[in-house]
C-alpha cells in the first residue's frame, strides 16, 4: 500500500509497488492523465484503476474515463463496500 499526492508521486509508487488496484481522486491534478499514463503501464501488468470523486457533477468525465480504461468509480464519502464492488 502507497500513497501519493502528485502525479510524478502517483507514477512512482506504481512503479516502485506495481498495485494490483490504483484508487485515483480525480481531485489530484493532472489526475486524468495520471490514469492514462497508469493504463500505458498496465499494458505490462495486470492492475486495475479505479475513481473516486466527492463530486456528482463530474459524472460525464467519470463515464469518458470508464472509456479511457478505468475499471469503476465510486463518490465520497463511501463506505467500504463500495470500494470492494469495484
Amino acid at each position: 500500500v502507497a500513497e501519493a499526492s502528485t502525479t510524478d508521486d502517483v507514477l512512482e509508487r506504481f512503479e516502485q509497488h506495481l498495485p494490483d488496484v490504483v484508487i485515483l481522486d480525480v481531485s489530484l491534478l493532472g489526475s486524468w492523465d495520471t490514469m492514462v499514463a497508469i493504463k500505458r503501464m498496465v499494458r505490462l501488468r495486470d492492475s486495475t484503476v479505479v475513481l473516486v470523486t466527492g463530486m456528482p457533477s463530474q459524472m460525464e468525465a467519470l463515464m469518458e474515463a470508464l472509456t479511457m480504461g478505468a475499471r469503476d468509480f465510486f463518490f465520497k464519502p463511501f463506505h467500504t463496500r463500495s470500494v470492494r464492488e469495484c
